[in-house]
């Protein structure tokens, strides 16, 4: 017996079903969005930011997503590269936000650090910040960590790798939030990052 397969795909993923069908067009199984796992891009950067320190500055933001992707266990990864020139160990602190404006305004919902070395000019690196959401609704909660890689020991930090979890700031409303976004800030001008590109992408939970 052939089968047919058929994915529908809902504005921001909200209404995605898979549908098998013989070949006599009966109906055999319906799998429900909530079954089906779905990575979809909700930002990118294609433009280099310039030079970020002690103004904290968004670098990566989706503010049209709608309130449908706060669903518990769906996944959103930050991918971020770019380069840094320190001269004194300063604190850097990656924030997410979320709110109705994808700007710096937005709650803070989260935040990573990592600390710069004393040294170091134009030294690239690669950020990777994935969060996934575990509770919903006014006071929803989300847990996830940062893993910065960089190419030797100075510049943005001094290690080639940083692993940190992520400290929750506040509680995210996912009945109301429609954008979030990622910022970047140093804690004084002598350490200055500049990021040429990445990307925010969905991963939705089986």
């Amino acid at each position: 017996m052939a089968l047919q397969a058929q994915l529908n795909l809902g504005v921001n993923n909200a209404s995605a079903a898979l549908q098998i069908y013989n070949n006599t067009g009966n109906r055999l199984a319906w799998l429900p969005d909530t079954n089906i796992g779905i990575t979809g891009a909700l930002a990118g950067r294609s433009t280099a930011t310039s030079g970020i320190n002690t103004t904290e500055t968004i670098v990566l933001v989706d503010a049209g997503m709608g309130t449908g992707i706060w669903q518990v266990g769906n996944t959103i990864h930050c991918v971020l590269w770019g380069t840094c020139t320190s001269s004194v160990a300063n604190v850097s602190t990656f924030t997410l936000r979320a709110g109705t404006g994808g700007t710096t305004s937005d709650a803070s919902i989260a935040t990573a650090t990592v600390t710069a070395a004393a040294s170091g000019t134009s030294i690239p690196f690669y950020v990777d910040i994935v969060f996934t959401i575990t509770a919903t609704g006014t006071t929803g909660t989300i847990a996830g960590a940062m893993n910065l890689t960089n190419n030797g020991t100075t510049g943005i930090a001094a290690a080639a790798t940083t692993v940190a979890s992520l400290t929750a700031t506040a509680t995210l409303n996912t009945t109301s939030a429609t954008a979030i976004s990622l910022s970047y800030k140093s804690a004084a001008t002598t350490t200055t990052t500049t990021f040429n590109g990445g990307y925010m992408a969905l991963m939705r939970s089986l």
